[in-house]
């Protein structure tokens, strides 16, 4: 992905026109304009925890063959897009593992304290 390359383009490649209302590494809001209906390629990788709405209804993302950029269909007209990165499951299950090996290893730290204090008491 270039990095001079536009955020939003049309299905030709060429930018539409957007009002960016944010544009965050976990949020994204812009409203496009556009004549006829499209197919908007975004300057952003299509992974599965990203969730898009158009105009408040949930909208199914696509993704480019070559560059794996996300695709979001819009109608005519002026379309209020928000993108969020939502939770995975996978990524729900690696918080919970990094928790508990913080824990286990808080307690085997907490019980090597305590028996080098009982070996210096004696």
């Amino acid at each position: 992905m270039k990095k001079d390359q536009p955020q939003i383009v049309d299905s030709s490649g060429h930018p539409l026109r957007t009002e960016s209302v944010q544009w965050g590494p976990a949020e994204k809001h812009f409203v496009v304009h556009s004549n006829t209906p499209e197919l908007l390629t975004l300057r952003l990788f299509n992974y599965p925890a990203w969730e898009a709405m158009v105009n408040g209804k949930r909208v199914e993302t696509q993704t480019t063959d070559v560059t794996g950029q996300m695709e979001i269909p819009v109608a005519a007209g002026r379309n209020d897009v928000r993108i969020h990165f939502g939770r995975t499951r996978d990524r729900t299950i690696g918080g919970l593992a990094s928790l508990l090996s913080l824990g286990l290893l808080l307690a085997a730290w907490i019980k090597t304290r305590a028996r080098a204090a009982v070996g210096e008491a004696a």
